[in-house]
């Protein structure tokens, strides 16, 4: 194994609203790859997780080096934007569901998105434009995923640059309210008795 050095960044796994707490099945699992949290651990790097139910799931799972894992619980909006524009990556691992507003806010903050190869993910993720992909199954993909990011930052700006233009572009205020409200009234057209 090479060495790396210490970065000041964070790497976690916020893929479900904070103020919701995480999801079990959406919680970056080391029980996948031990792998990931060793590399981790010897790069001094830091890793956000759920709170207590999260991090007692995942102490019965895996022994992990406490001292390198910030189990960050509930915590207010303005911290859960600074945790993103802080992080090295935002790992958003989920099954074919509904999106997260998670993933869209760490795009917005420029936080490169490191997401399943699911089919709500891949609505807004381009792989290599504005974010990752991977397969949700493998966490050698994961893991070398992860390598990729905190080996080469200068190479992963554009991406983050371009995952905040597409927010910006598709789905800001300015762009979806009046879609919203034409959408509304079209409804209201539609269903009106004449």
């Amino acid at each position: 194994r090479r060495e790396r050095p210490l970065r000041r960044h964070a790497l976690h796994a916020l893929p479900r609203p904070a103020a919701h707490g995480l999801q079990p099945h959406a919680v970056l699992h080391d029980q996948h790859d031990p792998r990931l949290h060793e590399e981790q651990a010897d790069a001094g790097r830091a890793r956000g997780g759920g709170g207590p139910e999260a991090r007692k799931l995942l102490l019965q799972e895996v022994d992990l080096d406490l001292a390198r894992i910030h189990f960050l619980g509930r915590i207010e909006y303005q911290q859960f934007l600074r945790v993103l524009q802080l992080s090295a990556a935002h790992i958003y691992l989920t099954v074919p569901f509904v999106l997260s507003w998670s993933m869209l806010e760490a795009m917005a903050a420029g936080c490169l998105v490191i997401g399943s190869r699911t089919p709500p993910v891949e609505e807004v993720i381009r792989d290599g434009h504005n974010g990752l992909l991977v397969d949700f199954f493998s966490p050698q993909e994961v893991a070398d995923a992860v390598d990729r990011v905190l080996d080469h930052p200068d190479r992963m700006a554009s991406l983050r640059r371009a995952a905040r233009e597409t927010i910006v572009q598709r789905y800001s205020l300015e762009i979806c309210l009046p879609q919203q409200v034409r959408l509304i009234e079209q409804l209201v057209r539609d269903f009106t008795p004449q």
